[in-house]
This record gives structure tokens, C-alpha cells and sequence, in this order.
């Protein structure tokens, strides 16, 4: 092991190049400012200009309204997405730098702990013997001491241990027999992750899914 350590130290560096260095942009909100007026100017047109509409011109007027309301809203979410675009640049190079350590490090440590299981799990072979052996020779010795079935390798002088161990695991055979409660607690959720699949299947003009209600309502839609 020491021979193999010293090779490291003679071995060339292979550290990848630090990629290009992307400057963030400081954040500059007054962008955002010709819309508080915008929306400040809407918002007293319609408190101010409308009551009930009782007349067609009233309608026309209001629809007029209601598009440039639809319109200053898209200008602002078009704003917001320019805006943060340079910060997702920023975010992608750090996250994919990031991701390359890691997947580097997770990839060494995997190999390495297959290797050390190996071992353990050969130990514990061992151990399994020793311990039928004590039992089967000495079942009347009250003093017979048995072995530990599950050992540590505790390395010393960095106090790191490595150990088998087991763990349970589950997973799921019928979802009808799932309890009510589970899916109850996680509504939201469930909605949000079927929602896709419904959606489809009402678009497609399908409209008849077991424990699925379909409801026809109004809507106001402008262009």
C-alpha cells in the first residue's frame, strides 16, 4: 500500500483546466420600472372608468382594457426571463463543474467500497464459522465468548470505520391496497403528477376515466 501511495505523488497532474470564467451582472430592478406606472395607470382606468357594464360600448371598452392588461403581462414575464438569463449561465457552470467532482469522486469511492465489502463479507464468513464451531464444541461452556458477527475496520489514525450492515427495503405491490391516509396527506402532490396524463386524455376528447369527474364550466377568454 505504501509503494502504491508513492506512486501518486510521481504521477502527472491530470486536473482539469478551469473552464471560462463567466462575470455575473449586478441586478438593476429599475427595468422594472415603466411597468409600476403602467399598471398603476391601468389600475385607476379601471376602478375609476368601470362599474357594472351595461352597454356594448362599456364591453368593447373593457375587452380593450383587459387585452393591454394580458399584453403588459406577457412584456413583464418576457423582462423577467431576459433578466435572469445571464444568472442561469452562471448557475449551469457552477452546478456542471460541480457535478463533474462529484460524479468523479462518487465513481472512486464506488469501486473503492466494493472492494472493501468484498473483504467484510469474507470476514464474516469467517466469523460465521468460528461462531458455529464455539457452539457446536462448547454448548455447555458459559464462558465461551462469541464473536462479533458484524465487525468494524476502524483505520486509527483518521478514526474512519467501514462496517456491513443491513437495511431494510420495500417497495410497493398493489397500490389499491395502499391506505387511504397516504394518498390523502399527499393530494397536492398526486393531482400535480396526473394532472399531464388527464389533460392529454381530455384534449384527445376523452372524457370518461375510472374515479376521474369531468365538470363543464365558463370561462372569459380574450385575444
Amino acid at each position: 500500500m505504501d509503494d502504491f501511495l508513492s506512486l501518486l505523488d510521481e504521477a502527472p497532474d491530470t486536473t482539469e483546466l478551469t473552464p471560462e470564467i463567466i462575470s455575473v451582472p449586478s441586478v438593476d430592478l429599475r427595468i422594472f420600472d415603466d411597468f409600476h406606472s403602467q399598471i398603476n395607470d391601468l389600475e385607476a382606468l379601471v376602478i375609476l372608468g368601470f362599474g357594472d357594464i351595461e352597454t356594448e360600448k362599456d364591453n368593447q371598452d373593457a375587452v380593450k382594457i383587459s387585452k393591454e392588461i394580458k399584453d403588459l403581462i406577457k412584456a413583464i414575464e418576457d423582462e423577467r426571463k431576459k433578466a435572469k438569463q445571464p444568472y442561469h449561465e452562471v448557475v449551469k457552470l457552477i452546478d456542471g463543474n460541480v457535478k463533474g467532482l462529484r460524479d468523479k469522486l462518487e465513481s472512486i469511492q464506488s469501486d473503492l467500497n466494493h472492494k472493501i465489502k468484498i473483504y467484510l463479507e469474507k470476514k464474516q464468513i469467517e466469523i460465521l464459522a468460528k461462531s458455529q464451531a464455539i457452539i457446536e464444541n462448547n454448548d455447555n461452556n458459559e464462558n465461551s465468548v462469541m464473536p462479533e458477527i458484524m465487525p468494524a475496520v476502524t483505520v486509527t489514525d483518521s478514526g474512519a470505520t467501514a462496517k456491513l450492515d443491513t437495511k431494510m427495503e420495500w417497495t410497493i405491490t398493489d397500490f389499491k391496497q395502499l391506505p387511504d391516509e397516504l394518498f390523502q396527506d399527499r393530494k397536492e402532490q398526486i393531482i400535480k403528477a396526473i394532472a399531464p396524463y388527464i389533460n392529454a386524455k381530455m384534449k384527445a376528447g376523452i372524457t370518461e376515466i375510472s374515479g376521474v369527474a369531468f365538470t363543464q364550466t365558463t370561462i372569459l377568454k380574450t385575444k
